[in-house]
């Protein structure tokens, strides 16, 4: 089979990434250095990857969020909010989950000052 059939039946199987990845393995050399294990597990690596982010990416458009470009990164802390930093850092980490832990945020969800409450 040749490397243009390969790609072909790769997309039509719904394996993007992979035919992309072999393509662009195919005409670096860099890869012919590189065991069939690695240059395999990197392929499937990048097709796991993309369709977990696609899952990720697609609940975010479901969810409908208010701010779906919020993030941990874009939090401010102005001290009126009274938020703690290091303890929203912890939570971060998601460990409250390994420990069975739920927890509550209280007050106006999605206000940036008091003038929207």
């Amino acid at each position: 089979m040749d490397r243009k059939e390969l790609i072909m039946k790769l997309k039509q199987m719904k394996l993007p990434v992979i035919a992309e990845r072999y393509e662009m393995q195919s005409s670096d050399p860099d890869y012919s250095q590189l065991s069939f294990d690695e240059r395999f597990g990197e392929m499937i690596d990048m097709e796991y990857d993309s369709r977990i982010n696609h899952t990720i990416e697609k609940n975010i458009r479901n969810a409908k969020f208010y701010d779906s470009t919020a993030n941990l990164e874009s939090i401010d802390y102005n001290p009126e909010r009274q938020l703690n930093c290091s303890q929203m850092e912890e939570l971060a980490t998601n460990r409250y989950i390994d420990n069975g832990l739920n927890i509550i945020f209280v007050g106006a969800s999605g206000c940036t000052d008091n003038n929207d409450i």
